[in-house]
């Protein structure tokens, strides 16, 4: 009867790890977009001085404008809390770098905490499989 018990209590807990790898592995999933739309802009901020005269811009779903670029030194970015700030090239790339590195920063805490949840599971499942065979071995 314990051992029913003790394996009830481990099937919850591996439950809750499972619950917790799923939402790790969905956050690091965000990052990794986040970081890789973060690397786009960053290389299309450092393309836009090559830009001499018309380009085709993104206005969405699947559409694009021709337009032509008055001021390629220039940009609005997004600076926190959904404010938007005119910054030069430079200034911007430096602010998505920066942002780059936090991002690369929380990604590798979420690595290494799915990693630990992993390390906790399989643990969780050896104990269990020792239970069953101990079981099994007093029948």
């Amino acid at each position: 009867m314990a051992d029913e018990a003790e394996l009830d209590r481990i099937a919850y807990e591996m439950n809750a790890y499972q619950s917790q790898a799923r939402q790790l592995q969905e956050q690091m999933a965000k990052l990794q977009y986040a970081f890789g739309e973060t690397e786009a802009t960053i290389q299309a901020l450092k393309s836009l001085p090559q830009i001499k005269q018309e380009t085709w811009f993104p206005i969405g779903a699947d559409t694009m404008v021709k337009v032509r670029i008055a001021d390629s030194s220039n940009v609005l970015i997004d600076v926190g809390g959904r404010v938007m700030a005119e910054k030069t090239v430079s200034e911007a790339t430096e602010l998505l770098e920066n942002r780059k590195s936090d991002i690369s920063k929380n990604l590798s805490e979420f690595e290494k905490a799915f990693v630990e949840v992993s390390r906790r599971m399989q643990a969780l499942n050896q104990l269990a499989q020792q239970k069953i065979a101990a079981s099994q071995s007093r029948k």
